[in-house]
């Protein structure tokens, strides 16, 4: 059986593309979904055959607007065949410390197109620059407050 580290990126698309003006002088004008997305989240899942799917979200706020973006990318191992059986056991399959590198990993791999996405998002609309997320992502830290 192949080994989690061996999954490699395949393909990425925008997930969630939320932008919502607000009342600046009303704290309570923000939509529900907004509370429903983390700064800074992850989510790994098993897909079809055999691929591992990686959900990266972020959210800001602003003076005028809030904005949430996500983003999947989809992770298999090279070389597998594409009728290959559903495989539900790869996340299952391994340790905690597999699971643990190949979160850090694809986090590195995705964080470039959540913050392309963010920025694209958060330009459009405003008529000011958009957010522009750091350039690499940082590990292990508690995100900054909105």
């Amino acid at each position: 059986m192949t080994k989690l580290a061996d999954w490699t990126l395949h393909h990425v698309d925008p997930d969630r593309l939320l932008y919502q003006l607000i009342d600046p002088d009303d704290p309570e004008d923000v939509p529900s979904w907004f509370a429903e997305v983390t700064a800074g989240g992850m989510k790994l899942e098993s897909g079809d055959k055999g691929a591992v799917l990686v959900t990266m979200e972020t959210r800001t706020r602003a003076k005028f607007y809030v904005a949430a973006v996500s983003v999947v990318g989809v992770f298999k191992a090279d070389g597998r065949s594409a009728t290959s059986e559903t495989d539900d056991s790869i996340l299952d399959a391994s340790t905690r410390e597999e699971v643990d590198e190949f979160a850090r990993t694809v986090v590195n791999v995705l964080h470039p197109f959540l913050r392309a996405e963010l920025f694209m998002l958060t330009s459009r609309f405003s008529g000011k620059p958009g957010i522009m997320l750091q350039p690499t992502a940082i590990l292990g830290q508690q995100a900054k407050p909105d």
